[in-house]
């Protein structure tokens, strides 16, 4: 069976490059480019651009002082979709190949690899497969999936990678990701659910798609439900405070609208976004970073 990456023509806005704070560029590039499969772009001493041949994905500026110290609001992990089952299958063997240890859950909605860089960044890597998903429903003990044959899932149950392998066998396991390789999604810890949803769903205009206060998450489409493109969660605690100075982690990530006009809306309820070469420089409620492009 060949699965290829949805098709997200109908969505207002993208990701473009995410930028992340890292100890050391060497051996972060030796991760992102060798285990990951993304090529150097540019690179000075300042910073160093990875991605693929028609885009720039991430950035990676050095002089992080810690690792990643979980229990603080900021970024939870990254999402780097793949356009295609084969190319999910040839990562999933370079990774084998390179020793790295990662974890593999079928959430339907997303078949997914889960690992972390040098620095503790968590990264998942994923083939989008909308097809297989039918809806989701919440009951007592949590929550529950529905493919689309009408079978009850779990949406975390565990990935049988040796099958993927097996019907996709391609020898060239280190040729760079290819074209329409892009960050899919972004899960963020924040503070507050409520206070996440005012500013993502009210200002930036993501369109809430599940809201479960009781599981302590939300989650985002960008105008093509059920397609995920921005979490967040409260897992790290009530009291959870933004990241100590010097640690390693989400710098900034750039979201591209569709169009100007849609900017423009955007930027009309964000009165102090500061104008850069980049684009619209904003803080969500958690600190975070963000610039607003098209």
């Amino acid at each position: 069976m060949t699965v290829t990456r949805a098709d997200t023509s109908a969505e207002f806005l993208a990701y473009g490059p995410v930028e992340l704070n890292v100890m050391a560029s060497d051996r972060s590039v030796r991760f992102w480019r060798d285990i990951v499969g993304l090529k150097v772009r540019d690179e000075d001493s300042d910073m160093v651009e990875l991605g693929t041949d028609d885009a720039t994905l991430l950035a990676l500026h050095p002089g992080a002082t810690s690792a990643v110290q979980r229990g603080h609001t900021g970024l939870y992990h990254l999402a780097i979709y793949v356009p295609g089952e084969a190319e999910f299958a040839r990562l999933a063997a370079r990774l084998i190949a390179h020793h790295q240890r990662f974890g593999a859950t079928d959430h339907l909605m997303a078949k997914s690899l889960y690992l972390s860089d040098p620095d503790g960044i968590a990264l998942e890597l994923a083939l989008e497969t909308p097809e297989r998903f039918g809806s989701v429903r919440i009951t007592t003990s949590g929550i529950d999936v529905i493919d689309a044959q009408g079978r009850r899932r779990s949406g975390n149950d565990s990935l049988d990678v040796e099958s993927i392998l097996a019907e996709h066998r391609n020898a060239d396991i280190e040729r760079p990701l290819p074209a329409r390789t892009a960050f899919g999604h972004v899960h963020l810890s924040v503070r507050t659910l409520e206070r996440a949803i005012a500013f993502y769903r009210d200002v930036l205009g993501f369109v809430l798609q599940n809201y479960w206060p009781h599981l302590g998450m939300a989650d985002f489409h960008a105008g093509q439900g059920p397609l995920h493109r921005l979490a967040v969660n409260t897992w790290s605690g009530a009291g959870a405070t933004p990241a100590p100075p010097g640690m390693a982690g989400l710098r900034a990530m750039t979201l591209r609208y569709e169009s100007t006009l849609r900017l423009a809306q955007v930027l009309a309820r964000l009165p102090a976004a500061e104008s850069t070469s980049r684009g619209y420089r904003v803080q969500d409620p958690d600190g975070n970073t963000l610039l607003l492009t098209t």
